[in-house]
């Protein structure tokens, strides 16, 4: 499935109208962004690990741990994503073999501590950072 994505910038917000994988955001604002909410997921994997998703409020997925052995361990992970999400320079944006664009979030001493899904293009993956630099902080977490 293509990412189709239109962004225009008018002063300080970004409207955009975007279809990104199972991403869907209608032209709005950043800014009108802010009375919806991307939410935490904690699961435990069929491998017994523990691991924690952030969804988009249309579920789609922003970014997704690795697998921990305790749910605490865990836990510890989203609060750290929301220490972190905040600061610019915890994102390492890269691209893949494929030609997608992907990033991980890192903790200050440099560890990942999460992974986004590859998007085709990369002001997806822009746009996927943005998201999450302003929801991750405040959002709910679902046990």
């Amino acid at each position: 499935m293509k990412n189709n994505l239109v962004m225009l910038k008018k002063e300080d917000k970004i409207e955009r109208t975007i279809f990104v994988g199972d991403l869907f955001y209608s032209t709005c604002s950043l800014e009108s962004k802010k009375n919806t909410m991307a939410t935490f997921y904690v699961s435990q994997r069929n491998d017994d690990q523990w691991q924690f998703q952030l969804k988009s409020d249309e579920g789609g997925t922003l970014l997704q741990s690795e697998g921990y052995t305790t749910k605490a361990a865990c836990m510890n992970g989203v609060e750290s994503v929301k220490e972190n999400s905040t600061s610019e320079g915890r994102y390492d944006k890269q691209e893949n073999k494929g030609g997608k664009w992907y990033f991980n979030l890192k903790a200050s001493n440099g560890q990942i501590i999460g992974t986004s899904p590859a998007f085709s293009d990369e002001a997806a993956c822009d746009l996927a950072i943005a998201v999450v630099t302003d929801q991750a902080g405040d959002a709910p977490v679902n046990e």
